[in-house]
């Protein structure tokens, strides 16, 4: 049981990591479903992501996130002069 709890922890991270995986599940479901805002939300998860992983000391997972927000103001761009 002691497991569970410090694996389900707000502490190591300050609930960026939670934030981050609930705000890319919701953009993932808000663009499969033809929404725009969820290229919003993907960026929120990504600025969020970074956060977590400066916090992490993962510079992949920085790099990562910051190609996403690229990605992601790209795909509002183009929707946006469709």
């Amino acid at each position: 049981m002691e497991t569970l709890k410090t694996f389900f922890t707000f502490s190591d991270y300050y609930g960026f990591d939670y934030l981050t995986a609930t705000c890319v599940m919701i953009a993932m479901f808000l663009l499969g479903s033809k929404n725009k805002s969820g290229f919003i939300l993907y960026c929120v998860a990504s600025t969020s992501g970074i956060v977590f992983a400066i916090l992490a000391k993962s510079p992949p997972i920085v790099l990562t996130n910051i190609v996403m927000i690229i990605i992601n103001v790209r795909g509002l761009s183009k929707w946006n002069k469709q």
